[in-house]
């Protein structure tokens, strides 16, 4: 018995040692990357993007060695396994290729929220991280994905979370955390974000006079149990919101025209959200 316990605690002694709970500012750009799609949970990645001969054989020993389930494909080719529901994406950008990084936001539509990194294989020095940066900031297409690249200024390996939302002035960009137990924790922090809502008065879950699009929010008068719950959220997330109700009192849930999808036509308070004009709707939504 004593010897079964010491060889169990020398196993998961070992165990743990083997473990990398951690980012790895001397290890290489395919081991770090392969390491945070292991601790975010990817299952099935495509990677696609700038993929020469080295790094392909580096990222397949890499996502070997952890286990991970991979296919390396051309962009256009890895779109369409996108719109088949595929798991997860990493895109490879190499330095020349900087000025390209808004042909490669393309496939964020497309992707699973969250199931997305994009990976710099050279290091980026503070005026190119500026220029991918501002980028991000142009691009007006709701999405949550990383960025990962080494920093040329200091060789540390920089990891962010990026928040896009149509309407937005900006991208929410902030540093990736770890847990001591290596999983990944969201910064919750919309860097005062305006969030931008459209709903009808629906007592007592959200009453609502003078929220009309032509009107100024200072006129808005709100109150019920999810205004109360949308301005705690804010408190902890960093973001204030705006809520505004169609003049027609039109609910729209059902289109106007066409399919029961994006390619029907819509109006009232779900066309505004399907349409893009505004991010969410907060209501009590019931069938």
């Amino acid at each position: 018995m004593t010897l079964f316990l010491r060889a169990l605690v020398g196993t998961v002694v070992v165990f743990l040692l083997n473990k990398t709970t951690a980012f790895n500012n001397a290890g290489s750009f395919s081991d770090n990357l392969a390491f945070f799609c292991r601790a975010i949970g990817f299952r099935y990645t495509i990677i696609t993007g700038d993929i020469d001969g080295s790094s392909s054989l580096a990222l397949s020993k890499a996502f070997s060695d952890r286990q991970l389930s991979y296919s390396m494909l051309n962009f256009n080719a890895a779109i369409c396994k996108v719109d088949m529901n595929q798991d997860s994406v990493v895109i490879l950008v190499s330095k020349g290729s900087i000025d390209k990084v808004d042909d490669f936001l393309k496939i964020i539509p497309h992707a699973r929220i969250g199931r997305t990194v994009i990976g710099f294989t050279d290091k980026l020095s503070l005026a190119e991280e500026q220029t991918v940066f501002q980028t991000l900031h142009n691009f007006s297409t709701n999405g949550l994905f990383y960025l990962m690249y080494f920093s040329a200024n200091n060789a540390r390996l920089k990891v962010k979370e990026v928040i896009t939302l149509n309407n937005l002035k900006k991208a929410v960009i902030n540093d990736v955390q770890l847990s001591t137990a290596g999983k990944i924790r969201s910064p919750f922090n919309l860097q005062g974000a305006q969030l931008a809502a459209i709903v009808l008065p629906w007592a007592p879950y959200i009453s609502m006079d003078n929220c009309f699009p032509d009107t100024s929010p200072g006129e808005c008068q709100r109150h019920g149990l999810l205004v109360d719950m949308m301005d705690q959220m804010c408190q902890i997330l960093n973001c204030t919101w705006t809520v505004v109700a169609p003049r027609d009192g039109n609910w729209g849930v059902r289109p106007d025209s066409g399919p029961f999808n994006r390619s029907g036509e819509w109006s009232g308070v779900l066309g505004g959200v399907v349409n893009g004009s505004y991010m969410f709707s907060l209501s009590q939504w019931v069938r």
